[in-house]
């Protein structure tokens, strides 16, 4: 979430991820994303990244676009059959947020994403660094 006032966010953003999460979950009530969950033994070696860390992190790497192609059957008078043409797909589907799309854009396999920022002349602030990354890293995420 991002509020109007500096104030606002910049209290906000200083929660915890669970604080954060639920506050966002209360105030945007029947329109609040959908949450992940994961699941960790309390005697786990693996630390837990908070979001901060795991963007921090996004802005180090390189991506490239990829495009694949998938197969699909085709109804046919009460049975399937195997479409002999493969059909095109564009993975990640270009994002229709405009700041998301034009790093999409703008990315390339020898820069990395705080490169891209840096080139568009974009402030890595936590919110829009976290947004860019879900958008331009989750295979199901749609507008």
């Amino acid at each position: 979430m991002e509020f109007d006032s500096k104030s606002v966010n910049r209290h906000y953003q200083a929660l915890s991820d669970t604080a954060r999460w639920q506050l966002g979950n209360l105030l945007m009530m029947e329109n609040s994303p959908m949450l992940w969950f994961y699941v960790q033994r309390t005697d786990s070696r693996f630390k837990r990244k908070s979001e901060k860390e795991v963007c921090d992190e996004f802005l180090k790497c390189k991506f490239e676009k990829y495009q694949t192609t998938f197969n699909n059957y085709m109804g046919d008078d009460g049975s399937y059959k195997l479409n002999a043409k493969p059909v095109p797909y564009p993975s990640p589907a270009i994002p229709s947020d405009k700041v998301s799309r034009n790093i999409f854009q703008a990315a390339q396999p020898r820069k990395t994403i705080g490169e891209v920022f840096e080139s568009l002349t974009i402030k890595p602030a936590f919110p829009l660094v976290n947004r860019a990354r879900v958008q331009l890293t989750t295979p199901l995420f749609h507008t």
